[in-house]
């Protein structure tokens, strides 16, 4: 098996869970309307925003070198 299959394959769920768990717990904070209590929630979207970043690049990675063995 490709080891870029195995790696995206790997990273996907987890930057859906926290894609999901970081808009839920941002809405609950924004309800609060503290300011100071938004950081850690911001952290974490950002965070989980990257994950989905690597996700998505990771697939084009995979598409690419499929589209270039066939070629």
């Amino acid at each position: 098996m490709n080891p870029l299959h195995s790696l995206y394959n790997h990273r996907r769920p987890a930057s859906y869970f926290f894609l999901f768990f970081t808009f839920f717990s941002t809405s609950l904070a924004v309800s609060s309307s503290h300011l100071f209590d938004l950081f850690p929630y911001l952290v974490l979207l950002l965070y989980s925003i990257s994950l989905a970043l690597s996700s998505v690049i990771g697939a084009a990675a995979v598409l690419l070198q499929e589209a270039s063995e066939v070629l």
